[in-house]
Parts: C-alpha cells; structure tokens; sequence
C-alpha cells in the first residue's frame, strides 16, 4: 500500500525546505542572496540595518491610517516606537560586541532610520534595486493592485 509520503515525496521532510529542498512551493525566497561575495551592504540592508522591525512598523502605519477605530490606530502605531527602540538597542549591543558585531563600514554606511543612508549619500537606491529579487516586487504590485480594485 502506498503511504502518503510516496505520493508526495516532497513533503516527506518539513525541514528541508530551508536547506536548498523544494523551494519552488513558496515564490518568496527569504534566503535569496542572503551574502553577496565582494560587497558587505547589500538588498534591504542598503535601506535601513533593520528591515525586519520597520516592514513590521510600516505595516502598521498602512493599517492604522485608514481604520476608523482608534484602539485599532493606537495599537498598530505602537510598531513604530517599537522599531525606533529595539533597532536603537541591537545597534547599541552591536557596538559594544554583545551579542553580535557590526564592522566600521556597515556602522558608517548604513542606518537605523529607513533610507537615512540613502538620503545622506552613503548607499544608492539604484544598487539596492539591482540586487533585489524583481519577480517579489512584481507579485506585491500585482497584489496591491488586485486589492485596490476590489476595495
């Protein structure tokens, strides 16, 4: 009798997923690119060192601008604050070697603050754009404009 595993071989192991298995099942590739030989900056590290805490902080901010109820409002603006604190904390642990290190370079050419680093002419949008991973892009537009038309 044949089991379930044969009929779906790829899911056989769950955790071979992030380690180069059927990658093909999720679009987003989170590990794309994850080091670039030769370059120490790179992707959304060009934007800010802390993308992850500001995609959250961003996310709120688009959800709490329409919304009509205000516990609704406070409670998404509340990733802001959020992202300003433990981003300032990561890189204050960072400097002192607690926890992770950061070397002089990324220190003095990227930023905290999302595009501060581009603003100030220590990083180019146009690099971050030629690293990125365009097929991602394209589905997020793609998304968003699906949304908007039925809203």
């Amino acid at each position: 009798a044949a089991g379930m595993a044969q009929g779906f071989p790829a899911l056989r192991n769950v955790t071979e997923f992030g380690q180069g298995g059927p990658k093909s099942f999720c679009p987003i590739d989170l590990g794309w690119k994850k080091t670039v030989e030769g370059k120490e900056v790179h992707g959304l590290k060009r934007i800010t060192r802390h993308p992850q805490l500001w995609s959250l902080a961003t996310l709120g901010m688009g959800i709490a601008i329409p919304t009509t109820c205000p516990v609704t409002a406070v409670a998404c603006l509340g990733f802001t604050p959020c992202a300003l604190i433990l981003g300032a904390h990561q890189d204050s642990r960072y400097a002192r070697s607690i926890g992770g290190t950061r070397s002089e370079y990324v220190a003095e050419n990227t930023s905290h603050i999302p595009f501060h680093a581009v603003l100030t002419g220590h990083q180019s949008l146009s690099d971050a754009w030629s690293e990125a991973k365009q097929t991602n892009a394209v589905a997020a537009a793609l998304i968003f404009s699906v949304y908007t038309a039925l809203m």
